[in-house]
């Protein structure tokens, strides 16, 4: 993290053993030499698609060499430049090539037991030796960064290979902060009797957390100053916005955010990256953004203050620059 740049390998074989270093590369990704697919740890049969949780020993296949991510004892060589244990790629299925996955949680400030999401910061500890996954501002002598194991702190980020948002799009939404995701469980509110919005547990449910892009005349992929809808995918209601004389947010007294049947102009939403006024970036899936409700000019709102039936208010306010405005 503290370096931004992605792990990866330049195929140069380290002395003794003739095993490609695992490096650090530059700051914007080569999908080729950068990406890695997340397997099940030596041994263990996993199922393919499956969600994976913090504290999860897994193996990291580098996708362009088929080699992975490995290390061992510094009996077997150090790194060039500081003598650290060494991070390779290794072509033959071995124990050394396990790693304790654990997600850091900045809210929470420790180890987050909730599942992998893209741009979750974690670290990866070498299950054999015990010592984590490092990186430094040490370069190498062709210019890649030295990448070992060693007795510190450090954190990576997770980042999925990206694919853009387009109408139609099958999506769910993550409040960021809370890591709950929006959803509804059709308690309604009383004056109007449309399905309150909530947020709800950290584990993604496909019966209630699902939306569709809707509301768009173009089919081109999404930029972050398009108004859009937001179909509720198990009810088939549109998320939904109305001024405050409508109606109040139990527990603060917020602007409400419901799901309404019919169309309706407060149907909809202007995407925002989070922190920025305008911009004409393609949405893409992981990006942290805000939401504004068009006719009231307010952003989707969420917070850890819980609801009679343990659910977590979700409401219109603020203007964008808190953090309980991300999703």
């Amino acid at each position: 993290m503290s370096t931004g740049k992605y792990l990866s390998t330049k195929k140069v074989p380290l002395p003794v053993h003739g095993q490609y270093s695992a490096v650090c590369t530059g700051q914007n990704i080569d999908a080729k030499n950068d990406s890695w697919k997340i397997i099940g740890a030596f041994k263990i049969n996993v199922k393919n698609g499956g969600l994976i949780s913090s504290s999860t020993v897994v193996r990291l296949m580098h996708q362009d060499t088929g080699e992975n991510l490995h290390s061992h004892g510094v009996i077997h060589g150090g790194t060039p430049k500081s003598n650290h244990q060494q991070a390779t790629v290794f072509r033959y299925k071995h124990s050394d090539d396990n790693w304790l996955l654990q997600c850091y949680n900045s809210i929470t400030d420790d180890n987050d037991s909730a599942h992998l999401m893209s741009g979750d910061i974690i670290s990866l500890l070498h299950k054999n030796t015990n010592q984590p996954l490092y990186s430094h501002e040490v370069l190498l002598d062709d210019g890649t960064q030295e990448t070992f194991n060693c007795n510190s702190t450090l954190q990576w980020r997770i980042e999925l290979i990206r694919k853009p948002i387009k109408y139609e799009s099958t999506i769910a939404l993550f409040h960021v902060p809370t890591r709950k995701y929006l959803s509804t469980k059709r308690v309604k509110y009383p004056n109007h009797k449309q399905n309150m919005v909530v947020c709800t547990g950290k584990e993604l449910d496909f019966e209630h957390d699902l939306w569709t892009i809707c509301d768009m005349n173009v089919k081109s992929p999404l930029l972050t100053c398009n108004i859009i809808g937001f179909k509720h995918k198990e009810t088939g209601e549109k998320l939904h916005s109305h001024f405050i004389e409508h109606g109040k947010t139990p527990k603060s007294n917020h602007q409400q955010v419901t799901l309404f049947m019919r169309g309706n102009p407060d149907d909809h939403w202007i995407i925002r990256h989070h922190g920025s006024k305008v911009d004409l970036d393609h949405l893409m899936d992981g990006d942290i953004i805000n939401l504004f409700h068009k006719c009231t000019n307010l952003p989707l709102y969420s917070h850890d203050v819980l609801m009679d039936d343990g659910t977590q208010e979700v409401s219109c306010n603020g203007d964008g620059s808190e953090d309980n405005n991300m999703v």
